[in-house]
């Protein structure tokens, strides 16, 4: 697994707790399943344009557009969606498309980089954004709400993450060589991050619930 998705999960499970209880549970943009994986919901299904299954981990991964899933409204009572809005072009559509996925009173988790994002230095971010396929640098959270359909209620988790964004760059050349060893300099990073949460450099996390 890639360090920043290792962090990322770390973040998620460790730090913030989030869970998908024992619901129904879609993962929208899943990769590997990993984060499914890891979940004890009562139904488990992912999603993702280009889904790569873990060896011996009996989740389903569906293989669609998010814009597009083969699901019909009101299917699930939890969706997952970590670091996927900004990069499709339609967002706002996006958006509504997961909100219509809930059942009434479910609930969505997403992640997304706030509209200050920046990684160490600085002057790499436009590189960075084409090399991971950012169509946008982030989000305000204006811009959230703006995006939120009608009846939904939104609670915003702020997570700076200073010393990952500061080594983002070593990491990254790091996994090149010694993957492993990257994930565990990504575990380190996301333990400091921990006690410094508040900042607008880093990534928003998004509890949004279908009224």
């Amino acid at each position: 697994m890639y360090f920043a998705e290792y962090y990322r999960w770390l973040v998620v499970h460790r730090y913030l707790s989030i869970s998908g209880g024992e619901t129904t549970l879609l993962d929208v943009g899943c990769h590997d399943g990993f984060f499914l994986c890891h979940q004890r919901a009562r139904l488990r299904v992912g999603l993702d344009l280009h889904p790569r299954p873990l060896p011996g981990r009996p989740v389903p991964l569906v293989r669609a557009d998010a814009l597009h899933p083969p699901f019909r409204p009101a299917s699930f009572e939890t969706v997952f969606c970590f670091d996927l809005l900004e990069h499709v072009a339609d967002d706002r559509r996006l958006l509504e498309t997961l909100v219509e996925l809930l059942a009434p009173g479910g609930t969505l988790w997403l992640s997304t980089p706030c509209a200050g994002f920046r990684i160490f230095p600085a002057f790499l971010m436009p590189r960075f954004n084409r090399g991971v396929g950012h169509l946008r640098n982030g989000y305000t959270v204006e811009e959230v709400e703006q995006m939120l359909p009608p009846g939904c209620q939104a609670t915003f988790i702020s997570w700076n993450e200073p010393f990952q964004r500061a080594f983002y760059l070593p990491l990254h050349l790091l996994s090149f060589i010694w993957p492993w060893l990257a994930q565990r300099g990504a575990a380190l990073c996301a333990w400091l991050d921990h006690f410094f949460p508040k900042g607008q450099r880093g990534h928003l996390f998004v509890r949004i619930v279908r009224g």
